[in-house]
């Protein structure tokens, strides 16, 4: 919380702009005109390298891609392997594991005063699993409705907190934040939380028990489980419940406030749950303004997983 207070401060977000404006086209004119990239790769090196710029004001030269890819693809590797502890492949870590720890020691130099420089992971990852796939979610959206590129791209100008939820009744559209919790509200990073099961006299652990059915005990009495997924797609969200309309979070009902919990709720809810969309929308508003790029689309969305088909084209420009 200490560092989150320190990074998230007014004068610092056109510092974040700048530096994650240079991260985009760093990567982006990495490739020939007319060529085609990986999207999902692109977006989690640009999410991963503007996390260590943003949490450890990295200024060094910018990594090469196959070294990004290499992390990150060990951290998807895990988090997959996590669901299914009992899995042989997950005795331990992998053999990039050593590997990774190499490149975040080069990219992260020791500093005796900053805890996290010895676990560089411990502030990264949380921040770039959450918001690797909320970009790559978001773009997708923006990307294909111009009057939210319009808005990201004044948000992009101007990266404060009133141009964040800021809505312009000229372009009949949502705000970047409308649009941020639309894509929070049908995508959201963490699908399902568990907490141990404790009997508290707490009011707020009891409301949150029953709070819209939400918590469901465990088989063995040892655990509660949040369906948030299904939670924020039921029938609360009439009309439409499934499908994207970011104009619904202009004006929502107290039983949609209630049923919109993408960070958690209570004393553990994700700390990051207010700095978190902005730098998502940030990220986002700095690919949308390029225009010399395309979306080429897939057959269907994947989550960590399961984006075959889809690229990024840079085109020809005369």
């Amino acid at each position: 919380m200490s560092r989150l207070k320190k990074v998230d401060s007014p004068e610092r977000w056109p510092i974040f702009r700048d530096k994650a404006d240079g991260i985009i086209g760093h990567y982006l004119l990495r490739g020939h005109q007319g060529s085609e990239g990986d999207y999902i790769q692109f977006i989690r090196t640009v999410v991963f390298v503007s996390a260590m710029a943003i949490f450890f004001d990295y200024s060094g030269p910018l990594p090469g891609p196959d070294q990004v890819n290499l992390v990150t693809g060990w951290i998807n590797e895990q988090w997959l392997l996590s669901k299914d502890p009992k899995d042989p492949k997950f005795e331990g870590y992998s053999a990039k594991r050593s590997e990774a720890t190499i490149l975040l020691r080069q990219w992260i130099p020791h500093r005796d005063k900053d805890p996290f420089s010895q676990q560089p992971l411990e502030l990264i990852l949380p921040a770039y699993e959450t918001l690797w796939r909320l970009v790559a979610h978001t773009f997708i959206y923006v990307e294909a409705t111009p009057a939210y590129r319009l808005v990201f791209h004044k948000f992009f100008s101007d990266p404060s907190k009133k141009e964040f939820k800021i809505t312009y009744a000229t372009l009949h559209s949502a705000s970047v934040s409308d649009v941020i919790q639309e894509v929070l509200r049908l995508h959201p990073p963490t699908k399902r939380i568990k907490r141990a099961q404790v009997n508290s006299p707490l009011p707020i652990i009891r409301r949150a028990r029953i709070l819209l059915n939400l918590f469901v005990p465990s088989t063995s009495g040892l655990e509660i489980a949040a369906d948030i997924e299904s939670l924020q797609r039921s029938t609360v969200w009439d009309p439409l419940p499934h499908e994207f309309v970011a104009e619904r979070h202009k004006d929502p009902t107290a039983a949609q406030r209630k049923a919109m919990m993408p960070f958690g709720i209570g004393p553990l809810q994700c700390i990051a749950a207010s700095m978190a969309p902005r730098l998502a929308g940030l990220i986002v508003a700095g690919i949308a303004r390029r225009e010399d790029i395309c979306l080429i689309r897939g057959t269907k969305r994947g989550d960590r997983e399961g984006w075959e088909g889809w690229k990024i084209r840079k085109l020809i420009i005369d």
